[in-house]
């Protein structure tokens, strides 16, 4: 046993150590001027090589080499390029199957060769000895065959051509490895980085477009220019840009103008947001920053970097200025006048962070100076390239754009609200016959002449006024309404009481929850004709001197007028749990029914239609039992229930499934629910047994079976199929 586990852990740690990688800046290396291929097949000897200990980058510029030119700050002085001879010497007695070479970043051209055989080549073009286009790499991966790997000391050598004045010339950043390319290329991966400029670029876009249909909202235009050089300077960044451009160059230029941009455009931004108006310091700091662009057009690169360190060390005078005396000016404002309203200190300078412009963006600037801070000091002495101001300035960028939307929201609000009491008052000119006078806030007079039923009730659902479309309409006298609760005159028909007084129930409920108008459809029976005519209803609530009243109207649904064309149809839905949608779910089911059979079948098959769905909710999804619902309609507390139930995480997820298909012969519906089914056989005896049972309810059932010609049931019990001849 402790030899099996020796071996276990044996063959662990040579895992382990198989996947380590040869890291060759770890150890020396040496570097001459000058070429020559004889000299990287074996250890350097002589003075002419010096050697080192890389740490983050190993710049021509910062090494003691001989004959090498100097070079004053902001001299536009470009030397000739000169070669020069990088030497990995590395130890390996293993093998690597698919290798790869990784170099961080390398600069400006150059060639490298391992044991001598060339594996990849960046060579310039020459123009009287000097560099045309300069071709650095950011985040190499060389490929090469395995067998160019020999166990014992190997050589890596790197032939690199450039202006030794030039800080990018040579190993800009670290590291240099070898292990198999699959394991390299996560290293090289900025899927990340290229999802946040996308970003960038598409909030700058989008606030670009919104200032060009507000041309007076300056600051979206200002914000708009952030979010794209922000997008430029990190393209410029990127390895993806390096393989399409294939000029550094041109690349470190566009990387620094964006970069010398991205200041001004937010001081602008700043000044428009809080006082619409740009400052003296941001002018001025912006002519500063034109000043460096133009400096920066300058081909030396050497003087791009001088001009950059210029702007390293002037970039923290106007942060600074905003972040106190701008920024932090109308933060402490904030924080005063919420003081002076009672509220305490440590809650008024929250309040001030969460809810002003300037606390959110205080926020956002305090972590990007953090990180701008971090990206500067990395690049003048740690070379790690980690560039974590792209995620600084993406916090600071979201909450902005957040900023912005809430702002936009809350304008497009309140135009909204302005549009919909200018088209209220002029749809109340348009329509004469609805216009509502109010009268002392108590007594609205409806305009007659229409031919819908326009009524007003109390805050017990009682009518207080109906229109004289009431008498041809419904086929009651006005007079006769007033006072009558609303309920009881909708569900006049005993067969219909339970289900149409849940529905009700529920819209009218969801119109004092909500406050928004609902619309339903019902049945009404006419008094004078006996007929059972479908009605849909509007509710809409309204709030005068602090009483709730409910404007209403009724209106005749017409008969389809392609229905007489209708011959077949196939449907299906997937509901909720509500069991309003059950009613409007059996109106569409049964729609086209009357192209076959008269309106009375049709009624009495959307109502059994209905009482299937409400069962499939309420016992199915819901399970709601026979008891329990008779103990909830005893103790009136029946909605209460239902509520409960479809709040309730293990059946809210559940959905009714409903399929119809109707032809010239027969209409088949197929029901089914997500619940656990149940003995159908067994409740059919019951109301077999028990009439008393199915008044309160269970009447779904017994109404199928006398209404379908054919109902079956699952198994399981959660799904059934009803067939309806029309032959018959």
């Amino acid at each position: 046993m402790k030899k099996l586990f020796f071996l276990i852990i044996l063959g662990l740690t040579s895992s382990l150590m198989a996947a380590n990688p040869l890291i060759l800046s770890d150890n020396k290396v040496y570097i001459k001027k000058g070429f020559d291929i004889k000299h990287i097949q074996e250890l350097p000897e002589g003075n002419e090589w010096i050697s080192i200990k890389p740490d983050k980058s190993i710049k021509i510029a910062k090494l003691p080499l001989p004959d090498k030119p100097k070079r004053s700050f902001l001299s536009l002085q470009k030397n000739e390029p000169q070669e020069y001879t990088f030497l990995f010497p590395f130890d390996t007695d293993k093998k690597v199957t698919t290798p790869a070479l990784f170099i961080k970043e390398i600069d400006e051209d150059w060639e490298i060769y391992l044991n001598s055989t060339i594996i990849a080549t960046k060579n310039h073009q020459h123009n009287n000895e000097n560099i045309t286009i300069n071709k650095s790499k950011k985040n190499l991966i060389i490929p090469f065959c395995e067998d160019l790997i020999k166990p014992g000391t190997n050589f890596l050598a790197a032939r690199i051509t450039g202006d030794p004045s030039n800080p990018l010339t040579g190993l800009y950043r670290m590291p240099v490895l070898i292990d198999k390319q699959a394991d390299i290329a996560p290293m090289a991966s900025e899927r990340i980085t290229l999802m946040l400029i996308a970003i960038y670029l598409a909030f700058g876009l989008y606030h670009i477009m919104l200032f060009l249909f507000n041309r007076r909202e300056k600051y979206n235009l200002y914000f708009g220019f952030i979010g794209v050089l922000f997008f430029l300077y990190i393209l410029s960044r990127t390895t993806a840009i390096y393989d399409i451009i294939d000029n550094s160059t041109l690349l470190l230029k566009i990387e620094v103008i964006s970069l010398y941009m991205l200041i001004p455009a937010f001081l602008f931004f700043i000044d428009n947001i809080i006082s619409k108006k740009p400052g003296i310091v941001a002018i001025i700091y912006s002519i500063f920053s034109l000043i460096l662009i133009l400096a920066s057009i300058i081909p030396s690169e050497a003087f791009v970097f001088d001009v950059l360190k210029i702007w390293q060390a002037t970039a923290i005078i106007p942060i600074i200025y905003y972040l106190f005396f701008v920024l932090g000016k109308a933060f402490i404002k904030s924080i005063r006048k919420n003081i002076s309203l009672g509220i305490n200190t440590l809650h008024s300078i929250l309040r001030a962070f969460a809810f002003t412009v300037p606390g959110n963006i205080l926020i956002g600037i305090i972590i990007l100076v953090l990180c701008t801070a971090f990206d500067i000091y990395d690049a003048l002495y740690l070379s790690l390239g980690l560039s974590i101001s792209k995620y600084g300035f993406f916090s600071l960028i979201v909450g902005i754009a957040i900023m912005l939307a809430n702002n936009f929201l809350y304008i497009h609000k309140q135009i909204g609200t302005l549009n919909l009491e200018l088209e209220e008052k002029i749809s109340n000119l348009d329509k004469a016959t609805r216009l509502i006078s109010i009268s002392e806030e108590k007594y609205r007079i409806l305009v007659e002449g229409t031919n819908e039923v326009i009524f007003l009730l109390d805050d017990k659902l009682r009518f207080k006024t109906v229109n004289k479309a009431a008498s041809p309409e419904l086929g009651v006298s006005p007079d006769k309404l007033k006072g009558v609760e609303f309920i009881e005159f909708l569900h006049s028909s005993a067969d219909d009481k339970s289900v149409e007084l849940q529905y009700v129930h529920e819209k009218i409920q969801e119109l004092k929850d909500k406050g928004k108008p609902v619309l339903f459809k019902a049945l009404y029976k006419s008094p004078l004709t006996l007929e059972s005519n479908e009605i849909q209803v509007k509710l809409e609530k309204l709030t005068i001197s602090g009483s709730e009243e409910i404007l209403g109207k009724i209106t005749r649904i017409t008969e389809d007028s392609l229905q007489p064309f209708f011959i077949s149809e196939r449907m299906s839905y997937k509901i909720g749990n509500q069991l309003y949608t059950a009613e409007e779910a059996s109106h569409r089911l049964t729609r086209n029914l009357n192209r076959y059979i008269d309106q009375k079948q049709t009624s009495l098959i959307r109502i059994a239609l209905r009482e299937m769905i409400i069962n499939a909710i309420e016992h199915g999804n819901l399970e709601v039992t026979f008891e329990e619902k008779s103990q909830a309609l005893e103790a009136d507390t029946y909605f209460t229930l239902i509520a409960q139930r479809q709040n309730n995480p293990d059946f809210s997820s559940r959905r009714v499934y409903l399929e119809c298909h109707i032809t010239s012969e027969k209409a088949i519906y197929r029901i089914t629910d997500d619940g656990e089914g149940f003995d159908h056989k067994k409740i059919e005896t019951r109301f077999k047994q028990s009439h008393e049972d199915m008044l309160s309810h269970g009447r779904g059932i017994r109404m199928a079976k006398n209404i379908f010609d054919s109902i079956t049931w699952n198994n399981v019990g959660n799904q059934v199929l009803l067939v309806k001849n029309f032959s018959d």
